[in-house]
């Protein structure tokens, strides 16, 4: 009875995580179109370079991960690849994906939390098993690192994101 409790909790954590993840990214978003195309494309000595680079880097990983949980294919070469060289590209696609992620998350129950997801590293090329549940907890986590990096780089740039605390959300 307590598994069952707990895998409930963990159904609706990442139902909040969804929330949060696509609340936030359009928020980024909103904060990046304030600025000229040209600083989304500037090198400011991120880990991708730009904010451009990061958003990319974001939509590239969270297509990965979920091809990995869905099975559908997906057309990431490398995780730094830049397939959406405009802001209005990119929001599109980040769309698209957060209501992908929040479709897959509500279709989720305990035992799907529960499967063991096999796939092959994408850094470097062997297989790896997980729980799905702590995949999911690894993919929204990396989501919200990536978003603290273009948060600093809007501060850089005299952009106030405004409050990105969770707690503040839910």
């Amino acid at each position: 009875m307590t598994n069952d409790v707990t895998e409930c909790k963990s159904l609706e954590l990442f139902q909040i995580y969804a929330s949060y993840n696509s609340v936030m990214n359009s928020r980024l978003l909103e904060c990046c179109e304030t600025l000229e195309e040209s600083v989304l494309h500037e090198n400011l000595g991120a880990y991708f370079g730009s904010i451009l680079g990061t958003l990319n880097h974001l939509i590239n990983a969270d297509e990965l991960w979920l091809s990995r949980f869905t099975g559908e294919p997906h057309q990431i070469r490398a995780l730094d690849q830049i397939r959406f060289d405009y802001l209005e590209k990119v929001r599109h696609r980040r769309t698209e994906m957060d209501k992908a992620i929040s479709q897959f998350v509500g279709s989720l129950d305990a035992a799907k939390l529960q499967r063991t997801l096999s796939y092959v590293s994408f850094v470097s090329p062997q297989r790896r098993e997980v729980v799905l549940g702590k995949a999911l907890l690894h993919f929204f986590n990396h989501q919200t690192h990536h978003r603290g990096q273009i948060t600093t780089l809007l501060f850089q740039k005299g952009r106030d994101p405004g409050l990105t605390d969770l707690i503040s959300l839910v």
